[in-house]
């Protein structure tokens, strides 16, 4: 039993101060798992050597810019640590392959597998038989890009041990999140690439460009602005030569930080999920196996607390509230530490607790108290770059690209549009505003008698197009990337539209992008060329708003000057 399993791990590793680390114990279960395989081939007389697959997380970005150790590299140290040579691990990686000769061979001595991506279509290796999954911290829901194709029996048949007939599944995705998602598989990563169509009529819009005056990153100062807001919102005093707050404890609880449940963090992960429904891998995957309730060790712990400042930066959406994650998920850290330090004086695995149990809840009170304190700094990281933009600002005539470069982390959109300026037209797969923006792309597909051609912006670089505005809570010139440049076929007219979304439409920094765009069209419109634009929301219809003073009011869009978009 798995419960069984891994308390025999645990013993054996004799740790009685900390449990073994997640990562650790999901390969040691397969390794177990392994030895319990070849013990039963061995016994029907079969010389069948199982093969681990461990699957890495696609993006290990994250882990190098908080300085900790990648997947891949943790996978490698540890199966040496256990006795596993390297010439027993082969690795299946864009740009690095290596030990893939004969390894689909049921008496090869490759024992383990690394890889991202599924390989390459039409690769099959039945005597792989277990699968370590670790979760892409990239991406929401499991993904199986190889099961059905190679956790098969090695021999094409049913043995007498039952354990023979399926595979087995180490991970720690959960069950929620695992859907039921066409699986899609890349054999490889390609650079690919749109060009501007034949024959295109281009047009010349005049644009601004602002090379880098600071690195958009949380400076020491950001810890006072943290500690300021956090005892505002709990209703601490904050003098800072305070070593404790008598009574911090209640008051933090009275407003919503839990206390009750820091004593013990867990995870779940799935173990011994024992799959031999190939074609319904994800239906079986969510009911068989044990989901295993593990307490994170004191390094999983800490790679946790990392992980969630990362993306507390990371997820900000207001253009005010958004920094450098790299450079800032530290200072962030340093302040919340600093911040509990003279607040609940205590160990530090308690502050972590503390910490991760709030930010793992969707009404997390930190979440809330980082966000306010990311766009109270705002105003004082302003200060640090007075001047610098202004000094670094280029003007230029921009022109539709004759060519545009894209990772694959973007897709050709199926079917593919008529009207874009580039063929193939290549869409992110998974981005905030994607339903929404392609939904405008269809409403700009049935405009074919009034558009020529429509263009998709960038969102930064000197190749896209941008207008310059004032940020009127900074004081500072930044550059606005129109999402849409659309040539209609009517004269000289061209069309400069952002598509906005929800409560992404509400004033702040929309409202400064709004009224300078409708500046820069009452500056450019001239003789040459004429310019008509403004921000577009899709309701009952696309509305579009370009006044030159901006409003939203949701619940009476006309009397705050939103018309039907007609093009």
């Amino acid at each position: 039993m798995p419960e069984e399993e891994i308390q025999k791990i645990q013993e054996s590793r004799k740790k009685t101060e900390q449990n073994i680390d997640l990562d650790e114990l999901l390969l040691e279960l397969a390794i177990e798992k392994k030895k319990d395989l070849e013990a039963a081939y061995k016994k029907l007389g079969k010389t069948i050597n199982p093969l681990v697959l461990i699957q890495l997380p696609n993006k290990d970005k994250e882990s190098e810019d908080r300085n900790e150790e990648t997947k891949e590299h943790f996978v490698r140290r540890f199966l040496a640590e256990q006795g596993v040579e390297s010439y027993r691990v082969a690795t299946w990686l864009s740009g690095h392959q290596e030990n893939l000769v004969e390894i689909t061979n049921n008496h090869s001595h490759i024992d383990y597998l690394l890889f991202k991506e599924a390989p390459a279509t039409g690769w099959d290796c039945p005597r792989a038989s277990i699968l370590v999954m670790y979760r892409d911290i990239k991406k929401d829901s499991f993904r199986t890009q190889i099961i059905g194709r190679i956790l098969r029996m090695p021999e094409a048949q049913h043995y007498s041990d039952p354990q023979l007939n399926a595979g087995y599944i180490y991970t720690n995705y959960q069950r929620a999140e695992i859907k039921d998602i066409p699986d899609t598989a890349k054999n490889q990563v390609k650079t690919q690439f749109s060009t501007i169509r034949p024959y295109l009529q281009n047009i010349t819009l005049s644009s601004v460009f602002f090379n880098r005056a600071s690195y958009n990153d949380l400076g020491a100062d950001f810890q006072a602005v943290f500690i300021s807001v956090a005892n505002e919102f709990f209703g601490l005093s904050g003098d800072l030569t305070e070593s404790i707050h008598q009574n911090a404890r209640e008051k933090l609880i009275k407003k919503g930080l839990d206390f009750e449940l820091f004593e013990k963090l867990q995870i779940a992960m799935i173990v011994n999920a024992k799959i031999s429904d190939f074609d319904y891998f994800n239906r079986e995957l969510k009911t068989k196996g044990e989901q295993k309730n593990y307490e994170l060790s004191g390094n999983d712990l800490q790679r946790l607390f990392d992980l969630l400042c990362y993306r507390a930066i990371g997820d900000q959406q207001e253009e005010s509230r958004k920094y450098n994650v790299s450079r800032s998920w530290e200072p962030l850290k340093r302040a919340i530490r600093v911040w509990l330090g003279y607040t609940v004086p205590s160990d530090q695995k308690i502050w972590y607790k503390i910490v991760c149990n709030d930010l793992l809840k969707e009404d997390s009170v930190l979440k809330r108290i980082i966000g306010d304190a990311l766009e109270k700094y705002r105003l004082v990281h302003a200060k640090k770059v007075e001047g610098k933009k202004s000094k670094d600002k280029t003007e230029f005539e921009w022109t539709v690209p004759t060519s545009r470069a894209f990772g694959q982390d973007f897709q050709e959109m199926m079917p593919q549009p008529r009207l874009s300026a580039l063929n193939p037209f290549f869409v992110q797969s998974e981005y905030r505003g994607k339903q929404n923006e392609e939904k405008f792309i269809e409403f700009l597909e049935e405009q074919g008698d009034k558009i020529e051609w429509w263009y998709k912006n960038g969102d930064q670089g000197r190749e896209h197009f941008a207008v310059s505005y004032t940020d009127s809570q900074t004081a500072s010139e930044e550059a606005f990337y129109v999402d849409w440049i659309i040539k209609f076929k009517t004269g000289d007219l061209i069309g400069l539209y952002d598509t906005k979304g929800g409560i992404t439409a509400k004033e702040g920094e929309v409202k400064d992008k709004a009224e300078w765009l409708q500046k820069y069209i009452a500056k450019f419109n001239d003789a040459s060329q004429k310019l008509m634009g403004g921000i577009v929301i899709d309701s009952a219809g696309w509305k579009v708003q370009n006044n030159k003073q901006y409003q939203y009011n949701l619940l009476n869009l006309g009397q705050a000057g939103w018309k039907n978009l007609e093009l």
